[in-house]
């Protein structure tokens, strides 16, 4: 696992210091290489995990073709591509997945992604045709920036570096993007929180023609289309757990120690089992809550134990506040996933024993786990209600005081279908964003309502290809191509390579991905049966008293810590100092519902991220007011 950054007439200086924003994800070396008469600078922060040589350090040249690669990730079946690639005449002198890519590519060229099962964002640079090619891998496990500007193209794994690499960049803020923020807590799809730098999407590769200077991105996978077959339960079970235990064997491969997050939920549960199998010297690790409610190292530790592996707990307390002025940096734009804290915290503790770790992220994709997909499915109900009465009581939710049960349910009634799963995406109830300061507040005043929303519509209908889709269908492939790339992943990435720990998620291997999306609807959400599938399979391997039907997120109890623990810091960083973002009465009225209701702890945690990120890159934001 790496980081990587580069452009097109960077200074070596600026290129450096890039370098140096990133050294968490790539502590054991770093490289640079400047070329085409200096007018392409690539940067490269490596953490070794596969061949710990030095010849597999980049910035690596084939020596065949002249293509430069820098990579971030693991291309996990790099044995045998390698082993295709010999016998078409291809020579190695590393045992790195790194050469196997950049052969791949001298190739096959572009198409060398369909070869790839893996976790992966990397950029070549080809001399004999003048290009840049970038590539993100199909789930969106790696994350890739880039940005057009002034007649130059730079890329890199993280916004800071950017930041650094090109520091005339503009930095204005994305109004689309802070209203989609305050929306979902995260920034969803190609944009980020500045209008100049994106996101390559996941599936999506790029290319950048030097002479031209012409940019263009494509896909290069998607979702199959759902199946008609027949296939029965038993086969489906057999077919799941083949792939699975692949998907893990292959994750396995390492020149260095492995580990396991071990929630105590049935995802991490089942892959930790799986691993044991392989290697029974397997350590797991485990937060846990001083809330009751939010804990569950008593089922992990129960697990462990009718494994026979060794297992660590670790406490997470909500005097870990402090810690999130650090996390918003690494963040590099505002994020409100809560759980990022205990995630941050199980890396750091899990770094200092392993540099990998296998996780159970994606199940709840991939299988129907959440709350929310049956819940939707119930809702479908009312819509035999004539629209005209439907709306009538719309109109009554207005009416209703905040914190008041039924209100979102009333909100949601004029919907149909995947838009009424949409609008519950967004249960923000309360506007935290009036008045704000360089002309942001007029902009969000004028776009589109469920702007983000409307394009993923269209991304789904597009990818579907097939009008029969269920809505379980499209509800769960909406969080794949949103919630799960943008906030899991992100999530997960960011914590755990601040820490400069890897992250392996088999079931996010593509083959698991592809199967899940042919399944039934019934094999993945029976009645209310969530992951229906996957608790047949875990039940093979998981002791018989596991509670299969508990369903616990991984979060942390931030609506008691923001009435307890975390009030004071809270009220100090968003209240007491100046803001760009946020106006302060805005911020007392939620706080005031929280006191009584105890049910806004979420939006609290928002506004915290935003003035976090605020405090953090105020310098970048000040200068894009200026620019505006």
């Amino acid at each position: 696992m790496c980081g990587i950054v580069g452009g097109t007439n960077v200074l070596p200086q600026y290129l450096e210091s890039a370098i140096r924003k990133i050294h968490h994800r790539g502590p054991d070396a770093s490289g640079l290489l400047f070329l085409n008469e200096g007018h392409v600078g690539m940067g490269h922060v490596r953490l070794a995990i596969i061949d710990l040589d030095d010849r597999a350090k980049q910035p690596m040249v084939c020596s065949r073709t002249g293509n430069v690669l820098t990579f971030n990730g693991e291309i996990y079946n790099y044995r045998a591509i390698r082993q295709t690639l010999v016998k078409l005449g291809w020579e190695f002198r590393t045992h790195s997945d790194t050469e196997v890519l950049l052969a791949a590519y001298g190739q096959w060229g572009m198409d060398c992604l369909k070869h790839f099962n893996g976790m992966f964002a990397f950029a070549i640079y080809d001399p004999s045709r003048k290009r840049i090619f970038l590539a993100r891998d199909r789930v969106g496990k790696k994350p890739l920036y880039y940005s057009l500007w002034n007649n130059e193209f730079i890329w890199g794994s993280e916004i800071k570096a950017l930041l650094a690499v090109c520091p005339e960049l503009p930095c204005d803020i994305d109004s689309s993007a802070l209203k989609e923020y305050m929306d979902i807590g995260y920034i969803p799809g190609g944009a980020s929180i500045y209008k100049k730098i994106h996101k390559l999407k996941p599936a999506h590769y790029a290319t950048y023609d030097l002479d031209s200077q012409s940019f263009s991105q494509h896909r290069y996978w998607s979702l199959p289309s759902p199946l008609h077959e027949s296939i029965t339960e038993n086969e489906a079970i057999e077919e799941l757990e083949r792939i699975l235990l692949d998907a893990v064997r292959i994750r396995l491969e390492s020149d260095v120690p492995v580990g396991a997050f071990l929630s105590g939920g049935l995802d991490s549960s089942l892959i930790t089992a799986m691993i044991a199998k392989e290697n029974p010297e397997l350590v797991a690790y485990t937060a846990s809550f001083p809330v009751a409610e939010f804990d569950e190292s008593a089922i992990a530790k129960h697990v462990a134990e009718w494994l026979g592996i060794k297992h660590q707990i670790l406490p997470i307390k909500a005097n870990s506040i402090d810690l999130l002025e650090k996390l918003a940096w690494q963040f590099d734009e505002p994020f409100a996933d809560s759980s990022l804290l205990p995630t941050y915290l199980i890396s750091q503790a899990i770094r200092q024993h392993v540099k990998v770790a296998l996780s159970g992220d994606g199940g709840d994709e991939l299988f129907a786990g959440y709350d929310s997909y049956a819940e939707t499915l119930q809702e479908e109900k009312w819509k035999n209600i004539p629209k005209y009465i439907r709306a009538m009581l719309f109109y009554f939710h207005h009416l209703l005081p905040l914190g008041v049960r039924g209100k979102n349910f009333l909100r949601r009634l004029p919907f149909d279908g995947i838009e009424c799963f949409m609008n519950k995406m967004c249960q923000t109830e309360l506007i935290t964003l009036s008045p704000l300061n360089y002309e942001i507040d007029s902009a969000l005043k004028e776009l589109p309502k469920n702007d983000y929303r409307q394009e993923v519509l269209k991304t789904l209908k597009v990818e579907q290809l097939d009008c029969s889709t269920s809505l379980l269908q499209e509800m769960t492939r909406l969080d794949f191509f949103s919630y799960l790339p943008d906030d899991i992943l992100v999530k997960v990435d960011r914590a755990s390579m601040l820490t400069s720990l890897e992250v392996r998620s088999p079931l996010l291997d593509y083959r698991i991905v592809e199967f899940a999306y042919t399944l039934p609807d019934e094999f993945r959400l029976n009645g209310i049966t969530r992951k229906y599938l996957l608790k047949k399979l875990a039940r093979k391997y998981l002791p018989p008293d596991f509670p299969f039907e508990r369903k616990k997120g991984f979060s942390i109890p931030v609506s008691d810590w923001f009435k307890g623990e975390w009030r004071n810091f809270f009220d100090k960083r968003s209240k007491n100092n100046t803001s760009f973002l946020l106006d302060a009465s805005n911020i007392n009225k939620i706080q005031q519902f929280h006191d009584k209701k105890s049910r806004y702890g979420h939006d609290l945690f928002k506004i915290l991220m935003l003035k976090l990120f605020e405090d953090s890159y105020g310098y970048h934001i000040k200068m894009g007011a200026e620019s505006t």
